[in-house]
């Protein structure tokens, strides 16, 4: 949704790979969002060795 909404406004590159590769919130929000989901299937505490 927020690359369509940025390439609305034209602040969107034309590739939009390039554009999700360079994208800092984006990527921010997809290694917070893996996490959340290796922390709640059990594979955070099995290959990093903390988090109960």
């Amino acid at each position: 949704m927020r690359m369509v909404a940025l390439g609305w406004f034209g602040k969107q590159d034309h590739d939009p790979i390039v554009f999700a590769l360079r994208d800092k919130f984006g990527l921010g929000i997809l290694m917070m969002t893996l996490s959340l989901m290796f922390w709640a299937a059990g594979l955070w505490a099995q290959w990093f060795g903390m988090g109960g």
